[in-house]
């Protein structure tokens, strides 16, 4: 069983860890400030997925300089509202770092906007670390090399497909799945695909598929075309909860009733409060059940001060940003400033490092984290509840 440290008590280790280990007051004059991008969906405040993020990025910034900075470094986060479009997020990269010349990147979250960024960051040497961005091509090219400079904190979406396809299949004893799916981004195909490929390979089968646009509001003739397949689970893959919502909310007013299964898209807070009843008894795939006791500490916090209720994305992001301090850190020990590849190579061997989540070991092979827990959750009594947790063999 794995053991957490409370959050709190994690983040002062870094503090300790970065002022032991990488302390040399004398680089630390050269450098004036530290520039950290950031990439992020910032147009819908009622979005508090991507909101309680940036809060939570800012925050984390505020105890790093009330405390004197990393070395002696204060940190100035330049934000940039990628508006949920994904093009928006190559713009957005190109303007921190030819403009506003930053040192590092944290973001985005979306897998579409973060595929595109590689070239760009190995072409200025900009280390990026993507939040909760899991699709394949983050950090790897489709011929299987790493983008040197793109790294993130989050596991990947074959992975936790291929997770639910092995719990729907041995645990709920499922044989017959249906697919909703949105099919004009990369995500929820990644999903039906690596889904797909396990649940067939351990003796199902995938008898609907039904694709729908951004922004449809009427699923009632894909729940229609669904039922007739008479599938014994239904899988509702989408990064969008409203498509959650409306879904479930339609099927139930049709008197049609699934075992629904979702990816780690719908693991925002805001999800319970739109789909209502909806929703109980379903299961999706979660990095982290916020309502894990050992966030509690961390999310009163954060309650008390901003008035939400904290997501995962937040948890995400700031071990992004204990990633990037711990590079920074071993930057100015090594060279006296923010040097490009020493930060990179800092990153690609991070090992053991205390963040928000546990402990962040980048494999050097992937740029991915290395041996990252996945758990089952279900929705009962409204609420999260961790049923499974999973561990790569």
């Amino acid at each position: 069983m794995v053991r957490f440290l409370p959050i709190r008590k994690q983040v002062q280790f870094l503090s300790l860890l970065l002022a032991a280990a990488l302390a040399n007051p004398m680089h630390a004059q050269t450098v004036e400030e530290l520039k950290l991008g950031y990439l992020c969906n910032l147009c819908d405040p009622s979005n508090n997925f991507t909101w309680t993020a940036k809060l939570a990025l800012d925050d984390r910034v505020k105890e790093i300089n009330a405390k004197g900075g990393i070395q002696g470094v204060k940190v100035r986060v330049i934000p940039y509202d990628t508006k949920d479009v994904s093009s928006n997020v190559v713009v957005g990269a190109r303007k921190l770092i030819e403009q506003d010349h930053v040192d590092c990147i944290i973001g985005p979250q979306s897998s579409a906007g973060a595929s595109g960024l590689g070239t760009i960051a190995e072409a200025a040497k900009v280390p990026i670390f993507a939040t909760t961005a899991s699709g394949p091509l983050v950090t790897q090219t489709k011929d299987g090399r790493i983008k040197p400079y793109m790294f993130r904190a989050c596991y990947t979406d074959s992975y936790q497909a291929t997770i639910l396809a092995d719990f729907a299949f041995k645990d709920l004893g499922k044989r017959k799945a249906a697919f909703i799916f949105g099919n004009d981004y990369p995500y929820p195909a990644t999903i039906l695909k690596y889904f797909e490929a396990e649940f067939t390979k351990l003796g199902g089968q995938v008898v609907a598929k039904e694709g729908f646009s951004y922004g449809t509001e009427d699923f009632k003739p894909k729940l229609s075309s669904v039922a007739k397949a008479e599938p014994d689970c239904l899988v509702i893959a989408t990064g969008e909860v409203k498509d959650v919502s409306r879904s479930v909310q339609q099927a139930e007013s049709m008197g049609l009733k699934f075992q629904y299964l979702g990816p780690d898209g719908w693991a925002v807070n805001d999800l319970l409060s739109m789909a209502g009843k909806q929703l109980e008894g379903s299961y999706l795939i979660s990095g982290f059940n916020t309502e894990d006791p050992r966030f509690a500490d961390f999310n009163a916090h954060f309650k008390q001060a901003h008035n939400l209720k904290c997501d995962v994305g937040a948890y995400y992001t700031l071990d992004a940003l204990m990633a990037m301090e711990f590079a920074v850190g071993a930057s100015l020990k090594k060279t006296g400033k923010m040097d490009p590849m020493a930060m990179r190579e800092a990153l690609e061997t991070i090992k053991d490092v205390p963040v928000v989540t546990g402990r962040l070991t980048i494999d050097p092979t992937t740029h991915d984290p290395y041996d990252p827990h996945i758990n089952i959750v279900a929705v009962k009594d409204g609420k999260w509840q961790t049923v499974k947790t999973y561990h790569p063999e």
